[in-house]
C-alpha cells in the first residue's frame, strides 16, 4: 500500500507586536526636559527657585521631576505643568499656525538654585 503523504506548509507565526501607549516610562531622561523656556516673566520667577522648561508632549510630572534632578543634581519640591495652544496666524492672505506647546514650571527645595540657568 502506497500511503499518500500530504505536504504541509505552516506559515511561520509571526507575533503581534502589543500596542501599548507610549507614555513617560518609556521615554528617556534626556528626551522629557526639551529646553529651558527663559522670558522676562521666567527670569523674575528663578529668585524664587522657580524654573521653566519646554518638555515633551508624553511627559509627566514625575518624569519632568526625575530628569531635572539627574540632570541638574537639584531636589524637586514640585512640578506644575501648562499647554499653549497653536494658534491660527494670517499673513499676507496665507493661513500659518504657530506650534503649541507644553511647558513645565519647576520648584525646586529651599534654598537650592540651578547656576547654569540663573541670569
Amino acid at each position: 500500500m502506497i500511503e499518500a503523504t500530504k505536504k504541509t506548509t505552516h506559515k511561520p507565526v509571526i507575533e503581534k507586536a502589543s500596542k501599548k501607549k507610549v507614555g513617560a516610562a518609556n521615554v528617556t531622561i534626556l528626551g522629557v526636559v526639551k529646553k529651558p523656556y527663559t522670558t522676562e516673566k521666567t527670569t523674575r520667577l528663578q529668585k524664587f527657585g522657580i524654573y521653566t522648561f519646554q518638555v515633551s508632549p508624553t511627559a509627566t510630572k514625575v518624569s519632568i521631576a526625575q530628569a531635572v534632578e539627574q540632570y541638574y543634581g537639584v531636589h524637586v519640591r514640585s512640578v506644575r505643568i501648562t499647554h499653549r495652544k497653536p494658534k491660527i496666524k494670517r499673513i499676507r492672505g496665507r493661513i500659518g499656525i504657530t506650534a503649541g506647546m507644553k511647558k513645565a514650571l519647576v520648584t525646586l527645595k529651599t534654598g537650592e538654585r540651578i547656576e547654569s540657568l540663573t541670569a
